[in-house]
């Protein structure tokens, strides 16, 4: 294999590690073998944050060496500290930065380069930071990624032929990293917004305009279950109710087709029979293309819900466990929800006027509201009390 041989192959496996991480455990050494050693290493730092990322390294770089550079030696590292101070994006070698005396009497030679067997060293230091709709997005505004060859003593050091080669790598090398961050950040927008729906208290389906599965939240799925108004065939949502079903499917197909621009139908609402209680009520609505260039299916946004389904406790007592509430608290705080006045509820409960005063006092200092409006607007305006009771459970229940 010649060296254009060699150097496409190491960017073909540099583009797929970006795209599947367990691939970049390869590359420091396929990098090390382009050039002719057997040392490479590229990790990640923040140099603010004392925080040190090995992402890939050949075979010399123990996990005990990894632990010791990471607790201390990247702190006094000669090679990293030189690049640092000169412009990023560049290929230098650490005769540039350090003589070989002086190499020789440093710590980081003495405990720790000699053990990992390198003399010489070839690098450069890569910005992370990346825009996005967002701002920017990384690890961190300060990541660095850090590539570096190297030889034993007994080797001779890099010449410009391989500087020119390394330069020629680092930008593949930089785009890829840099492709690694921003698919890392849309994995976790991802389970972010797949756990957010996971919170409703209401069932959530996207569909396809054929009526195909794209995703159903945990409740949907339930509901499909056991509503006995749906039901699921080679992953198409269908109606329990044949005569139902070209109603659903025309719905859904013109709804998507809205969202990609292919038509103007609004969505809309319906009502779906089943074998006992009241019928299951489908709001469908237009899910947006991105772009009209995208690949994407026109899809529509189903929300399924259940009128049959058991009441939601209360708000005010889910009020009660968001700010431990006592028992008696809640009691006053329920009364002013039902529009009951203070002296009302007083002769109601059988206690003083003053006993009702000093528990709304109690509850006032436990929520930071100061008067009565306030307490029923948050109730009735903070969304995290439509949130599924079970996901309101403190550590600390009401208590009496």
């Amino acid at each position: 294999m010649n060296k254009l041989e060699k150097f496409s192959h190491l960017l073909n496996a540099l583009y797929g590690a970006a795209l599947d991480p367990s691939g970049w455990a390869g590359i420091a050494p396929l990098i090390a073998h382009t050039f002719g050693t057997s040392s490479c290493s590229i990790q990640i730092q923040n140099r603010h944050l004392g925080k040190v990322d090995r992402l890939s390294h050949t075979a010399n770089f123990k996990p005990e060496l990894l632990e010791e550079y990471r607790q201390h030696f990247y702190k006094c590292d000669l090679w990293v500290a030189g690049a640092a101070a000169r412009p990023s994006g560049f290929v230098y070698c650490g005769e540039e930065f350090v003589d070989d005396a002086s190499l020789l009497g440093a710590e980081i030679y003495t405990d720790y380069f000699r053990k990992l067997d390198i003399f010489y060293a070839m690098g450069g230091i890569l910005p992370l930071k990346l825009s996005s709709r967002f701002g920017s997005i990384a690890s961190c505004d300060d990541d660095i990624a850090i590539i570096g060859v190297h030889h034993a003593r007994d080797s001779a050091g890099f010449d410009t032929a391989a500087k020119r080669e390394l330069q020629g790598l680092l930008p593949h090398l930089r785009r890829a990293l840099q492709m690694r961050v921003r698919l890392k950040a849309l994995a976790q927008e991802r389970r972010a917004a797949l756990d957010a729906l996971e919170c409703l208290s209401v069932g959530v389906l996207l569909l396809n305009q054929d009526c195909s599965i794209v995703f159903a939240n945990s409740l949907a799925e339930h509901l499909i279950r056991t509503a006995g108004a749906l039901t699921v065939c080679q992953g198409e949502l269908r109606t329990c109710d044949t005569s139902r079903l070209t109603q659903l499917q025309n719905l859904i197909r013109d709804t998507a087709m809205t969202g990609a621009g292919g038509a103007l139908h609004a969505g809309g609402v319906l009502l779906l029979p089943r074998p006992k209680g009241r019928p299951l009520s489908l709001l469908v609505c237009p899910m947006p293309v991105e772009s009209p260039a995208a690949e994407s299916r026109p899809t529509a946004l189903v929300f399924v819900g259940d009128i049959n389904e058991p009441e939601q406790e209360h708000p005010g007592r889910i009020l009660a466990r968001m700010y431990g509430l006592t028992a008696a608290e809640t009691r006053v705080v329920e009364a002013i929800l039902a529009g009951h006045r203070l002296h009302e509820y007083a002769d109601t409960a059988g206690i003083s006027i003053n006993t009702v005063k000093t528990q709304l006092k109690q509850v006032f200092a436990k929520t930071g509201h100061s008067r009565q409006t306030e307490l029923i607007r948050e109730v009735f305006g903070n969304p995290i009390l439509r949130f599924p009771p079970h996901l309101l459970n403190s550590s600390e229940n009401a208590r009496d």
